[in-house]
């Protein structure tokens, strides 16, 4: 019926449908609320030292540098936002909508964090990124895994795997961190084009 429909209005109508079917999971974090971010403030600053205690290795997130890398981004496309109960931050998210050399959309999530103590806060924020990749009409969703809870995140959500030969990030420095810590460079994408399950697509 959405199909039928689309085709009537010249619209791809059955984008929300697709995620709907695409991300099995719904959650949501009692009590949290998703809000836009302009500014990273200084509930940052406490939030990536409890992020960064937590795991061996992870690149800096605190407020001045989302700040410098976000709020001050000289490209359209850029949309943050938080999930929090009253003044207390839970996680956060970036996406970045955009074309790819095909001229499709694409939504691609910059950042991904959560509080790992509270339950479904990753769930709730890739559902956030999803609904508004869905709604700009984005044909699929790629993103990278900072931790391996996002990693999971994505492969039980129906994301796929593209490994890449290359990497544009240095994930490891002149330090004794053991080198198995540092998996292969790793895209996950979601389709949101079509209801024939996930796929990546490759330039």
């Amino acid at each position: 019926i959405a199909a039928t429909a689309s085709m009537a209005i010249w619209k791809p109508v059955d984008w929300i449908l697709a995620v709907g079917r695409a991300v099995k999971s719904q959650r949501k974090v009692t009590g949290g609320n998703i809000r836009d971010v302009t500014v990273f403030d200084g509930r940052y600053d406490v939030f990536w030292e409890q992020l960064a205690g937590e795991h061996m290795v992870l690149a800096v997130r605190d407020s001045s540098y989302l700040n410098w890398r976000y709020s001050g981004y000289p490209f359209p496309g850029i949309h943050s936002f938080e999930l929090s109960r009253g003044k207390q931050l839970l996680g956060f998210s970036v996406i970045h909508l955009s074309l790819d050399e095909d001229r499709l959309r694409f939504a691609a999530i910059l950042e991904l964090a959560g509080q790992v103590r509270e339950s479904g806060v990753l769930e709730h924020l890739l559902w956030e990124a999803t609904r508004r990749a869905a709604i700009a009409g984005a044909h699929y969703l790629i993103a990278r895994a900072p931790t391996p809870e996002c990693e999971d995140l994505f492969r039980d959500l129906g994301f796929r795997i593209r490994e890449m030969n290359y990497s544009p990030v240095t994930y490891k420095n002149n330090s004794d961190v053991p080198h198995e810590l540092f998996a292969k460079d790793r895209n996950w994408y979601l389709s949101l084009g079509d209801g024939d399950g996930c796929h990546y697509y490759d330039s």
